[in-house]
């Protein structure tokens, strides 16, 4: 593994970059999209063994941090979706001038996803894997808000503040814009599906043409590695399942 920082003028972007096997070079990269805040860090670790599984087997993978988040530049309070779409296109542009690979895919897991779908529609990219996918984004924050007001519940904290404010998620700030980014964010996934080989490994099925080629759909088997718990054996659990699933499907596109 090679970590090292991509900048531009006005940032620097953490990049890890896993080369592939010795033995076997497809000749293939993946751009790996990470979720945002609490959930981060719980895919943290997936991220980091799946990229290593995909390089085993001859693939070019890359992960890296948005700005304003991970051990890339900027503030926390200061991260936006469409700074992340910009990220993406630098770090795509960059990957494909040092590998110039013969295809590329995202991979994204929640808001990861999200980003891949976004960016996918802006650049020639061969394919998207996604995980679980932030597609309406009033819901996921709903979704966010709920899971942090139950973790607090019992904590020495003063209750009359939780909920009061969306300006910040299980300690992770959101700015005015960022918040308004992700109440507008509302994808057709069958738009974007039509254009891309893509694996969907989710609680149900999107709607699309059960037609498609391009698309396959897994039911999810560990829907629960991307969220903050005090289960210890949940803690060190990786979702192997949808590790294989991923590796199977790469193999076969």
């Amino acid at each position: 593994m090679e970590c090292f920082f991509t900048c531009t003028t006005k940032k620097q972007l953490y990049t890890a970059y896993h080369p592939p096997s010795d033995n076997v070079d497809k000749n293939i990269g993946i751009i790996m999209c990470y979720p945002f805040g609490q959930e981060y860090m719980r895919c943290h670790k997936f991220y980091f063994k799946l990229a290593v599984k995909l390089a085993k087997n001859g693939f070019h993978v890359l992960r890296f941090d948005y700005t304003s988040s991970g051990d890339s530049s900027g503030q926390s309070e200061d991260f936006t979706l469409s700074e992340c779409l910009d990220d993406l296109h630098q770090i795509e542009k960059d990957f494909r001038s040092a590998i110039n690979p013969e295809k590329i895919f995202l991979f994204g897991v929640r808001f990861g996803g999200a980003v891949s779908i976004l960016f996918s529609k802006q650049a020639d990219i061969n394919g998207l894997i996604l995980i679980s996918p932030v597609c309406k984004g009033n819901a996921h924050l709903a979704e966010m808000k709920e899971r942090y007001s139950n973790w607090l519940k019992g904590a020495f904290v003063n209750t009359k503040f939780l909920g009061k404010t969306d300006s910040e998620i299980s300690g992770y700030p959101m700015s005015g814009d960022f918040l308004k980014e992700i109440r507008q964010l509302d994808i057709d996934c069958a738009d974007y599906y039509r254009y891309n080989k893509c694996l969907i490994i989710d609680k149900t099925s999107p709607a699309f043409d059960s037609n498609s080629a391009n698309v396959k759909f897994y039911e999810i088997m560990n829907d629960k590695f991307w969220v903050k718990t005090e289960d210890e054996e949940q803690k060190k659990s990786l979702p192997n399942y949808e590790m294989d699933v991923i590796c199977n499907w790469l193999e076969n596109v």
